[in-house]
């Protein structure tokens, strides 16, 4: 897509995303300063464009990859299966600070990546690891640059 058209198409989907956070928090963009303003972004298969890493910038919105991956969607979507398959292959990767990357599970459509996704967390939670935001990971590591 050109700037022109990515631009609308992510302005599009940041609307869509602020409204459904809008729904699940009761959060007000126009009247709540602690609304949510969408600040990250996951390139497909992580391959940028001049004209998307214009629109992020000129947006400033942050293009964020993932180090904890395994292709959930294909188990999901080819063996038609992803128990015992891809939580394993998550936690060997993950670390502290890790992202984690799954694609989202739908009714009807890759519903065995949320039972894969219920089993990754179990395996933090046995590590004494716990999921944050991005933002939050980001001001962790902030205060550990700037700490004395």
């Amino acid at each position: 897509l050109d700037v022109t058209e990515f631009g609308k198409e992510l302005d599009e989907s940041n609307t869509t995303l602020q409204q459904a956070i809008m729904a699940a928090t009761g959060k007000d963009n126009d009247n709540d300063s602690t609304a949510t303003t969408i600040k990250w972004f996951r390139a497909p298969q992580g391959v940028m464009s001049p004209a998307m890493c214009q629109v992020l910038r000129d947006r400033q919105i942050i293009n964020v990859l993932g180090d904890c991956y395994c292709d959930d969607w294909a188990f999901a979507e080819k063996l038609g299966s992803t128990k015992q398959l891809v939580a394993p292959l998550m936690l060997k990767q993950v670390q502290p600070g890790s992202i984690a990357i799954f694609h989202m599970p739908q009714r009807g459509f890759r519903e065995t990546t949320f039972y894969a996704l219920e089993e990754f967390l179990e395996g933090l939670k046995e590590r004494n690891l716990r999921c944050v935001t991005l933002s939050e990971l980001m001001e962790h590591q902030h205060q550990q640059q700037t700490a004395p």
